[in-house]
């Protein structure tokens, strides 16, 4: 079984920011299993958009807060648990800043589990 986490970078340069990402998975591995993104970035946060070629995922406004995760949490345990197929498609997310990190700019950092298994 192969497994591999694959992480997906953007800037958000400033408060309210509206930033996408528009990525291919890793090729190799036919199956996501889960996502997460850390805790660090601050509250509020929403996805106006969270698709897999075209096929939604999460709802629109789906709050940021449902997939983060913090060093409190063992580290297998940090991933929202999803089942769909990776292999060849592409995911493609708006992601709304919510206005109240820590800092600007920072970066998003969107942490997908992939998998070769089917189970």
């Amino acid at each position: 079984m192969k497994t591999k986490i694959q992480l997906l970078e953007k800037q958000v340069s400033k408060k309210s920011d509206v930033v996408s990402i528009n990525e291919e998975f890793d090729y190799g591995y036919k199956y996501l299993r889960g996502v997460a993104i850390l805790s660090s970035i601050g509250d509020g946060h929403t996805f106006r958009s969270f698709n897999i070629s075209n096929t939604e995922l999460f709802p629109k406004n789906f709050e940021v807060a449902f997939l983060q995760s913090n060093s409190s949490v063992t580290p297998n345990e940090r991933f929202f648990k999803v089942y769909t197929i990776a292999d060849g498609k592409k995911l493609e997310l708006e992601f709304i800043d919510s206005g109240e990190a820590p800092i600007y700019p920072y970066k998003l950092k969107v942490y997908l589990l992939l998998t070769d298994d089917e189970s």
